[in-house]
């Protein structure tokens, strides 16, 4: 029964609605995403890596996703990363596209078994954009518009490996959507506002286990991804009274798959996706986007 078991962990996601990981970028950061763990460090001194991904948000909104990121080994023990981002979002109010964020971070190794990394996001823009003068939802911003501080502690050995990590906005943005300011028509009482929105931070704790195939080529990585949303986060409404948006804070429940291939030593491509068994019942920040995800990268 087990080869059986096996092929059903590796399909599900994909012939599912996914959910990457439903978090603000940290969870794809080194140290803390599986495919970039302490194993990988000081195995050659550059990867270069890009991607793509297509999912759905709130509010029928599609969301296709673009990166590209540089690791680089340092030393022996320490890794420097930079990725950047890009989105473009379409829904039934408009198209809009862009850079998303830059992200840079370090990772220093510990021992044989454990890594700790340190990093920030800053925005290309202040999830501030707007069609007619209006301020659009969240999920119609290429960003959530925060500067976040990144850290994260991961511990890997053999097959199995497990990252915590947080990520806190210290810089917020500049959204200024509020549905009532749109016609009925157009957004109704199922959007959340989002004025001067204060977005709280964002804890996680990462489980996988990797089975690598009998050709060597293949590797598959399961696991669970729980992330939760510290706080309630909160908005100013239309007689100025910050506003607390209920049932925004608290978990989201990931189960995680990613499929690599590595086509010779150096070249490795990816294929990845996750499915969401808990979510938290109020998303203002935009972020439940259902997807799935192809990667490519190079080791020189």
């Amino acid at each position: 029964m087990k080869p059986y078991f096996l092929s059903l962990l590796i399909l599900f996601p994909f012939y599912s609605y996914t959910q990457g990981c439903s978090d603000a970028g940290f969870c794809t950061i080194n140290a803390i995403n599986p495919t970039s763990n302490i194993d990988t460090i000081a195995s050659t001194s550059n990867y270069f890596k890009t991607g793509v991904s297509f999912g759905s948000s709130q509010y029928n909104v599609s969301v296709f996703n673009s990166y590209l990121e540089y690791d680089y080994n340092v030393s022996q023990k320490v890794m420097f990363s930079t990725k950047v981002t890009y989105a473009l979002n379409s829904g039934p109010i408009t198209t809009q596209y862009g850079f998303s964020d830059l992200f840079v971070s370090i990772s220093l190794r510990l021992g044989k078994h454990w890594a700790i990394i340190g990093g920030a996001k800053s925005p290309f823009n202040q999830s501030d954009k707007s069609i007619n003068n209006l301020d659009l939802p969240m999920s119609y911003q290429a960003s959530l518009g925060t500067t976040d501080f990144i850290s994260g502690l991961s511990y890997h050995k053999s097959n199995f490996s497990a990252s915590i990590g947080t990520q806190i906005p210290f810089i917020q943005n500049n959204n200024q959507f509020s549905r009532e300011d749109y016609l009925e028509s157009t957004i109704n009482e199922k959007y959340i506002n989002t004025n001067k929105f204060i977005r709280q931070p964002d804890v996680l704790l990462r489980l996988t286990y990797r089975h690598k195939f009998k050709n060597n080529k293949l590797n598959y990585i399961g696991g669970i991804l729980p992330i939760y949303h510290l706080a309630n986060d909160t908005y100013i409404n239309k007689t100025n009274e910050r506003v607390e948006i209920k049932k925004s804070s608290g978990l989201t429940l990931n189960l995680t798959s990613i499929l690599q291939y590595h086509i010779n030593s150096n070249n490795i491509l990816e294929f990845s996706a996750g499915a969401p068994i808990i979510a938290r019942k109020s998303r203002p920040d935009g972020l439940s986007q259902l997807s799935i995800g192809v990667q490519y990268g190079i080791k020189f």
